[in-house]
């Protein structure tokens, strides 16, 4: 049940996030938008495809990150700034998942990149 849960976080929020982004770039012009996101659409436009790509694998690792700390922190793992005490109960399918929600997506993360490296 970890692994799949694992499998199922990474490629939804971090795989299917990063195309969402991609998208979003890919279909919107430098003329679009206003603040920030003009001024990130304008800096984008300036990357050769090698720094998007680049651009897009830190996003992916951002993403990577933050979802690991939520899990943490939901698992007990990880704990909140300032200290507290919260006992979440978490179960998948009616399986404990304290303590195994960071771990199981964490390992799901590092088998990817094994594989990318080839």
């Amino acid at each position: 049940m970890f692994e799949v849960f694992g499998k199922k976080m990474y490629e939804t929020v971090i795989k299917g996030g990063a195309k969402d982004y991609k998208t979003l770039f890919a279909n919107s012009s430098s003329d679009s938008g206003c603040g920030y996101w003009h001024e990130l659409r304008s800096f984008y436009d300036e990357l050769d495809e090698e720094r998007k790509d680049i651009l897009f694998k830190f996003v992916e690792i951002v993403m990577i990150d933050t979802v690991s700390h939520v899990l943490g922190i939901l698992d007990g793992s990880s704990s909140l700034a300032g200290g507290g005490f919260f006992e979440p109960e978490i179960k998948i399918n009616g399986e404990d998942m304290v303590c195994d929600l960071q771990d199981s997506f964490l390992a799901y993360v590092e088998e990817q990149e094994k594989c990318e490296k080839g």
